[in-house]
């Protein structure tokens, strides 16, 4: 983080105190969980800064970077409205007004220490974590290994997956994707996803290996077997030239009526100097949204915890 991304590893909080902690707790009337008090400890959330400490996501037309609250801001933000009541924000993007959320109460249905995105309607949420701890250390892990993309000094979400990536001839295709939450409801089923992809040209190609894309043709399949076939030119506006050593990488993104799909197609290039016509394939790749709660799940928590609340 200090290397790649200075800006944000600058804006990291020192820790605060067990009194500042023990304080918020008073506030909240409730204890936090021990994961997220040794994270306060350590450091106390970001200075109002973007881009943030959780990532961000880019497309034309929206753009997130999450900084990580510190524990003053956070409690500030703790929620009594109906949907999120008992539930404290621990991220907060200043672009799009999104929040991670943490629930320290049950009482409006949320399973306590569970971290979600919530939806629009504050009916619905997509679940990232099932503690503190879970959520961010699995994110901490995915950095160390370099599994995100960092472009001008911040970690972009986009997931690789180790297979997602298929050559033709000289030329190599990659793709990385993310599911956006906020972007996305659960009913109606709307998943949106945007996906990141990388072309690249070997080095050891020949200058008689030059070419650039023309057309693309995607195939677009749902959880339920059903396929959309999409043929455009370019790809979002251009027309990129391959040659030895060259690379281009584009984001667009798909709306997917089920939980689960994936994409596989093939983009149709055009030879600089014979003009012959080749195609180069990009691996399937999958888009599958985050584990969600919906309302009549959290009503029959609600219902359950009140039954067992008259039985005692």
């Amino acid at each position: 983080m200090k290397e790649n991304c200075p800006v944000i590893f600058q804006s990291i909080r020192e820790g605060t105190s067990e009194e500042q902690l023990d304080e918020a707790e008073r506030k909240l009337g409730v204890r936090l969980p021990d994961d997220l008090r040794c994270s306060y400890r350590i450091h106390d959330g970001q200075h109002l800064a973007s881009p943030g400490l959780m990532g961000s996501i880019s497309i034309p037309s929206h753009y997130r970077s999450e900084f990580m609250l510190d524990i003053e801001t956070a409690v500030t933000g703790f929620q009594s409205r109906k949907g999120l009541e008992g539930c404290m924000p621990l991220t907060f993007c200043l672009h799009s007004g999104q929040s991670q959320v943490i629930a320290l109460w049950d009482t409006d249905g949320h399973i306590p220490f569970t971290i979600f995105y919530p939806s629009h309607d504050l009916v619905d949420y997509f679940i990232t974590g099932r503690s503190f701890l879970e959520w961010f250390t699995s994110y901490g892990d995915m950095l160390h290994r370099n599994e995100f993309v960092v472009l001008d000094g911040q970690p972009y979400r986009f997931y690789h997956e180790p297979d997602c990536e298929l050559v033709t001839g000289h030329i190599t295709v990659k793709v990385a994707t993310c599911f956006v939450p906020e972007l996305s409801t659960v009913n109606p089923p709307h998943f949106f996803h945007t996906y990141r992809i990388t072309m690249s040209m070997s080095e050891d190609a020949s200058e008689q290996d030059s070419c650039q894309l023309e057309t693309r043709h995607w195939i677009i399949t749902d959880e339920n077997g059903k396929e959309d076939r999409v043929d455009g030119q370019g790809v979002v506006g251009e027309y990129p030239v391959m040659y030895p050593g060259a690379d281009f990488s584009w984001i667009s993104c798909a709306n997917l009526p089920t939980t689960y799909g994936n994409m596989k197609g093939h983009f149709v290039m055009r030879n600089l100097h014979t003009g012959d016509r080749t195609e180069v394939h990009c691996p399937v790749f999958h888009m599958k949204c985050l584990p969600y709660v919906t309302s009549v799940e959290r009503e029959a928590l609600k219902r359950e915890k009140h039954a067992l609340k008259k039985a005692q």
